[in-house]
C-alpha cells in the first residue's frame, strides 16, 4: 500500500502552502504506474529530497495546488487524466503556473511536446537514474534552458 502524501510530507516538515523546514526541496511525482513512482521516489529520497507521488492527474493537480512543490515530474501518457490536461491545468492556475514540469515519456517525439505544449524538459522512458538526478538538480538550481545545452 502506498504511503499517504500527507504522512510523507509531514515527515519532511512540509505544510500546506509550501512552507517547509529543513531545507529539503519537495518534488511531486505524477505517474499512474506504481513501479515508476516507487523507483523515482526512492532515488529522490535517497538523494535528500522530499518526494510525494500521485497515481493520477487529478490527484497530482490537487497535491500541486496544496503543497506547491519545487518541481513536478509528470508522466505524459496516463490512463485517466493525461499529461497534456494536467499541464494545461497547472499552467492555468496562479499558484502552480511557475512550477517547473519535467515530462517523463516513452514518446520519441519529445520536441513536439516542447513545441506544442510548452513542456520545459523531458526524460525519455526508460530513463537512466543518473539522467533523472541530473535533470532534477538542473531544475532545482533554476533552469531555464534545456540541460546540457
Amino acid at each position: 500500500m502506498q504511503e499517504s502524501p500527507t504522512k510523507r510530507l509531514k515527515e519532511c516538515g512540509l505544510k500546506a502552502g509550501g512552507a517547509m523546514s529543513g531545507g529539503k526541496s519537495t518534488i511531486l511525482v505524477i505517474d499512474d504506474k506504481k513501479s515508476i513512482r516507487s523507483l523515482v521516489e526512492a532515488v529522490l529520497n535517497r538523494d535528500g529530497y522530499c518526494s510525494v507521488s500521485a497515481g493520477d492527474g487529478a490527484e497530482g493537480i490537487h497535491l500541486a495546488v496544496k503543497y506547491k512543490p519545487a518541481l513536478i515530474l509528470l508522466d505524459w501518457n496516463m490512463q485517466k487524466l493525461g499529461g497534456a490536461a494536467v499541464l494545461k491545468e497547472l499552467r492555468s492556475r496562479d499558484e502552480t503556473s511557475h512550477i517547473p514540469v519535467v515530462v517523463m515519456t516513452a514518446d520519441t517525439a519529445a520536441e513536439r511536446l516542447q513545441r506544442f505544449y510548452g513542456v520545459q524538459d523531458h526524460l525519455n522512458k526508460p530513463f537512466d537514474i543518473n539522467d533523472l538526478k541530473r535533470v532534477v538538480r538542473y531544475w532545482l538550481n533554476g533552469g531555464p534552458a534545456r540541460h546540457g545545452t
